[in-house]
């Protein structure tokens, strides 16, 4: 994760001091992007704690459809909490944009915008329009209002940070499927090792298919417009991460790239001495990722649960606590 450590430092040293809704204060970049490999690896920050449980539950919760903080609280993560009503509703924020997008003109219909990119990605892959977008206008937030009051109203508790995200799909090679199959332990008889790395055929594809071997890796490229690179970005890129594996699982593609874009990437100012303290630090190994084999078999997203989601050796240093812009 040293591109993480890399942006950190970017933006310590080129930010320009801002003025902020929290009355906190930042040190601002505009327009940053970072690039993290998914290939046999997940980028998790390792300079310090992440929670990863907490980014877990958080992105099962999101994919569920739920916008009510009940489950987050059972599961003992606290994240949301400053800005649900007592009830625990925080309007119509992710899980809903994402599996409930209000269609145009009130039509009466609603859009599994989710579900959708995976039906697209298995029957036409190469499609372009793979895009999940939260950004809905008619219902941000009204700024005189505070986040619970908005939520009351049946709008937005906190206008989406990360308001958009894109997937593709990237062609593997006969190299590549073979190298796959073998790192999965997938027996191809009838394949002439010698010939596969030296040239494409369509017999050698084909052989591929009827093992079912993935014939496409997939990135995801995620558009943040308000980023605090300190506590926030670092669940962002793994929870990500961890969609574009789920995704993968789910349409029989490789997970290969995810794509950070940032608008207003930010440093609070109360946290310039805890990234200084990060910034010091080493990186260390990044963790793997491992899913359940009965996850093989699930035909909706719906079905992962934790218990699904394994991540293996993610070795750290210490926590180091910040507080949160309200």
């Amino acid at each position: 994760m040293q591109q993480y450590q890399d942006l950190l430092s970017y933006v310590l040293n080129n930010g320009r001091i801002k003025e902020d809704r929290t009355g906190t204060g930042t040190i601002s970049v505009f327009g940053t992007q970072t690039r993290y490999n998914l290939l046999n690896e997940l980028p998790v920050v390792t300079t310090k704690k992440v929670a990863l449980k907490a980014v877990v539950h958080e992105l099962l919760w999101i994919i569920s459809g739920s916008t009510n903080i009940n489950y987050l609280k059972e599961n003992k993560v606290n994240i949301w909490n400053e800005w649900a009503t007592d009830n625990g509703k925080l309007g119509p924020v992710y899980g809903e944009m994402w599996r409930n997008f209000p269609a145009a003109g009130n039509f009466g219909y609603l859009q599994d915008q989710l579900q959708n990119v995976i039906n697209e990605l298995i029957g036409n892959p190469n499609s372009r329009r793979l895009v999940v977008s939260s950004w809905h206008p008619d219902l941000l937030p009204n700024i005189n209002f505070s986040p619970k009051e908005n939520a009351r109203m049946g709008q937005q508790a906190l206008p989406p940070c990360h308001t958009m995200f894109q997937l593709m799909t990237t062609p593997m090679s006969i190299r590549e499927r073979c190298e796959y199959a073998d790192i999965k332990g997938l027996y191809i008889e009838d394949l002439e090792i010698e010939k596969y790395y030296s040239k494409e055929t369509e017999d050698y594809h084909k052989l591929l298919d009827r093992k079912n071997v993935p014939k496409n890796y997939l990135s995801c490229q995620m558009y943040q417009r308000s980023g605090d690179l300190f506590l926030g970005v670092p669940f962002n890129i793994t929870s990500y991460s961890i969609l574009t594996y789920l995704i993968a699982r789910m349409t029989n593609t490789v997970p290969y790239e995810f794509i950070h874009t940032i608008g207003d990437a930010h440093i609070y100012s109360n946290h310039v001495d805890q990234v200084k303290e990060q910034l010091s630090r080493d990186c260390k190994k990044p963790p793997t990722l491992s899913l359940s084999k009965k996850s093989e078999q699930y035909t909706n997203i719906n079905s992962f649960k934790f218990e699904d989601i394994v991540i293996n050796n993610y070795e750290h240093h210490p926590a180091i606590k910040a507080p949160v812009a309200v």
